[in-house]
């Protein structure tokens, strides 16, 4: 076999192995990217944990774990004709299986267009729930959740905190809450929030806790002349792969795979796995009891991994991000 027919097996294995992982019997249909709002294109909206040991530590799991959701709201056009001041409302598409108790942040994102403020001074944004709507459609009640100070100079993205707004939604199975954005300083009647889709309005839940940590990695990257077992490179681009019209961030990634030989007494008793610890014992014991030249070989094979974390476009309203354990392989030794 071909190094480009073993290099095309590699691939097809890391993609079986994430669609496993993420319970896909088949990669998702093509999806556009271009009505995504531009935090999420340019992928800073994006919870990045680099991390990796501690995810390792707490994903024992095969399948993926959710880390980051982005919800893409829907403007309702009723629930805010009674408002006093500039206002505009939104439905959320709350997941059903998302668990409270795993929720770590949430924040609704806006984008503000100083065209229609006064320059030179804050603005007061309220943000409030509207809870009760009469058969009439007339404004019932609405519940204060936020007040946010914006000062507008310059267009800008603002951010008002939902964590707790979220969690009780959770709590009472309300999975489709309505929320208005008004601002009480505008002295106009449109509304200062733009909704073209580079800046359209979206929340983002962060479902896992940010750590720092930093560690040290050993270099165990295949060299031009080696032989030994060693870790060599193995990119995946997505786009190569026909899976960038799904797969959002990140555009590709080193899974890394192992080769080389085994041949060395050294390399299989260094090799620092509870098989190669027994292996090296079964070593000591044939030398002392035989003669005879021991003829087994062990394979160079992955020691350690670490995560990945992809950030994918599930449906027209939701956004994932989730941490797939086990996807790159982190060093290579004999077993």
């Amino acid at each position: 076999m071909s190094e480009d027919e073993l290099t095309s097996l590699r691939i097809e294995y890391v993609k079986n192995q994430i669609l496993h992982k993420l319970r896909m019997d088949q990669r998702p249909p093509k999806k556009s990217f271009d009505d995504l709002p531009e935090p999420i294109q340019e992928g800073f909206a994006i919870q990045n944990d680099d991390d990796t040991e501690y995810l390792n530590r707490q994903l024992d799991d095969y399948f993926a774990k959710t880390t980051q959701k982005i919800i893409f709201l829907t403007q309702e056009f009723e629930k805010c004709k009674s408002h006093e001041y500039p206002s505009i409302c939104f439905m959320m598409n709350i997941s059903e299986d998302l668990d409270v108790n795993i929720i770590e942040s949430a924040q609704l994102w806006f984008y503000t267009e100083p065209n229609n403020l006064n320059h030179g001074m804050n603005h007061t944004f309220l943000l409030s729930e509207v809870e009760l709507w009469g058969t009439s459609k007339k404004f019932i009640k609405s519940k204060t959740l936020a007040i946010s100070q914006v000062g507008q100079d310059e267009l800008a993205w603002e951010k008002i905190d939902l964590t707790t707004s979220l969690k009780i939604w959770l709590e009472y199975h309300n999975f489709n809450p309505t929320i208005e954005l008004a601002c009480e300083t505008c002295k106009t009647e449109a509304m200062p929030i733009s909704l073209h889709q580079d800046h359209k309005p979206f929340v983002v839940i962060n479902t896992f806790p940010k750590r720092s940590f930093n560690r040290q990695r050993r270099n165990v990257n295949c060299g031009p002349s080696s032989t030994e077992c060693c870790r060599d490179s193995l990119y995946i681009d997505f786009a190569t792969i026909g899976w960038n019209d799904w797969i959002i961030h990140p555009k590709g990634y080193n899974a890394y795979f192992c080769r080389g030989s085994c041949n060395r007494v050294a390399s299989i008793t260094q090799a620092g796995t509870h098989h190669s610890t027994i292996f090296n014992k079964f070593l000591h014991h044939t030398s002392k009891n035989t003669k005879k030249k021991l003829e087994l070989v062990p394979c160079c094979t992955a020691t350690r991994y670490s995560s990945l974390q992809i950030f994918y476009l599930d449906s027209n309203n939701t956004a994932t991000q989730v941490t797939l354990p086990n996807m790159i392989v982190e060093s290579c030794g004999c077993s």
